[in-house]
């Protein structure tokens, strides 16, 4: 986007990520049924909770000079 923004202009820069954009539904439309659907299985707010702790474990604090 740099590239085309610099040397050939901002309409090529916004034109570039449209057309993937306009595009991108039709793909998933084709490709609907090669995809694996599952349901939903809940939050997963509690998961990545469970996973900072075990990340932070003991070697964490608020006080940053301890850190």
């Amino acid at each position: 986007m740099v590239y085309a923004e610099k040397y050939v202009g901002f309409w090529l820069a916004y034109m570039i990520p449209l057309s993937f954009f306009v595009v991108s539904p039709f793909v998933m439309w084709w490709g609907r049924k090669r995809y694996v659907r599952s349901p939903p299985s809940g939050s997963v707010l509690s998961k990545a909770v469970q996973l900072w702790k075990l990340a932070t474990k003991g070697r964490w604090s608020i006080n940053p000079v301890k850190t």
